[in-house]
């Protein structure tokens, strides 16, 4: 669990774009369901679910980030991972849910 905490924290910052690409979204769809739950995991976990939010309209609007998403939407767990959820999409304007449901 260690070693995923140090490849969560290099990655993070490149977290997004990791998720749009065909390769490396299959790493960090699983990275993301195999960071601890308990203990240190739960900060990177949430911290991890802030940053694919944040880039939620980006993420989604992409090929092959939407099916991500998607896999990621039908992962969340605990009530915290699903305020975290709930909470971005009340931020998101009318334009950017439009952007979101014309996925070309």
């Amino acid at each position: 669990s260690f070693f995923l905490e140090e490849i969560f924290e290099e990655i993070k910052l490149d977290l997004v774009e990791l998720f749009k690409n065909t390769y490396s979204n299959q790493f960090v769809q699983r990275l993301y369901n195999s960071l601890d739950p308990n203990h240190a995991g739960i900060p990177n976990k949430i911290n991890y679910l802030k940053i694919l939010f944040k880039g939620l309209v980006e993420v989604s609007s992409n090929k092959i980030g939407t099916f991500v998403f998607q896999k990621l939407i039908d992962s969340l767990k605990t009530k915290q991972e699903l305020l975290i959820l709930m909470s971005n999409f009340n931020d998101l304007t009318e334009c950017e849910i439009l952007t979101m449901a014309f996925v070309s």
